[in-house]
This record gives structure tokens, C-alpha cells and sequence, in this order.
């Protein structure tokens, strides 16, 4: 069976809310419970064998009062960020 891909702002959601988890001595089974899921579906979430979609993202927000900012905050890549580039550079438009 292949093994489910998922994105990278998905992992960086995972990874915070495991470290939110963590500092506030929650546990997955209880959060679930929070949230209003299974135990297993916010497992394979927080550990990489599912995505985290939006509305999800919203949901656990609200439901562990979270900022969903701290949810989706995701650091530098290695070397930074690349400006973005003027398209109409040297144009008059």
C-alpha cells in the first residue's frame, strides 16, 4: 500500500501542535476529545499519515484555543526567503 504524502505546511502544523500538546500536558486522547474526533484520526494527523486541511486547522484552533497563526507558523528555509521579484521592473506601468 503506498504511504500518504504530506505537505510540507502540513507537517509544520503537525509539529506545532505536537509542541503545543507537550507544553500544556495534553494528551492526544484528550484533545481528540476537545476537538470532537476520533483518537486516531488527530493521531495520523499529528504524526504525518494524513494532511491537515484548513477547516481542520480551524476546528482544532478553536476547540484547544489556539492561534491559528501558531498552528500554520513555519520558519525560514535553510538560507531564507527570496524577495519577491518586480515583474513590471523597468516599465513605466
Amino acid at each position: 500500500m503506498p504511504q500518504h504524502q504530506t505537505t510540507e505546511l502540513s507537517r509544520a502544523a503537525a509539529g506545532n501542535l505536537r509542541a503545543h500538546l507537550a507544553r500544556v500536558e495534553l494528551t492526544e486522547r484528550d484533545a481528540a476529545a476537545r476537538i470532537g474526533v476520533d483518537p486516531h484520526w488527530l493521531h495520523r494527523r499529528l504524526h504525518g499519515r494524513g494532511n491537515i486541511s484548513l477547516d481542520d486547522v480551524e476546528r482544532i484552533a478553536e476547540a484547544l484555543n489556539i492561534p491559528i497563526s501558531d498552528i500554520l507558523a513555519t520558519s525560514a528555509p535553510p538560507g531564507g526567503f527570496e524577495p519577491p521579484t518586480d515583474r513590471f521592473e523597468g516599465t513605466n506601468a
